[in-house]
């Protein structure tokens, strides 16, 4: 029986690709992603997950947008070693268009 789980990252191209491992693998069952602020802001993280939903073909995920900031510490931004988006994304680069209705309206902590 797959283990049901919850993600909650900040997808850049690490968590994007954690994202993918999480949803091929038959041990985990992934009830929704929840996305946060983090080598890039919350919009371009909450955008890079449904990209990769996108890609993978997974519009059962629901996606809630999280906190644009750290609780307890600075924002820190790495676009200069991570790309504007989170991706290490070229002008050239392909991603699917984000499926926007997938992201809840409620907010992730909830």
């Amino acid at each position: 029986m797959a283990k049901k789980i919850i993600l909650d990252m900040d997808p850049g191209v690490d968590d994007a690709l954690g994202i993918i491992l999480a949803l091929r693998s038959p041990e985990l069952d992934v009830l929704a992603i929840t996305t946060v602020a983090g080598n890039v802001g919350v919009d371009h993280c909450t955008r890079n997950t449904l990209r990769v939903l996108a890609l993978l073909d997974r519009h059962d995920i629901p996606v809630a947008r999280g906190a644009n900031r750290p609780l307890r510490a600075r924002p820190h931004d790495a676009a200069s070693v991570h790309g504007d988006d989170g991706l290490g994304a070229l002008g050239d680069a392909y991603y699917p268009a984000p499926d926007e209705s997938l992201v809840t309206q409620e907010p992730a902590a909830d």
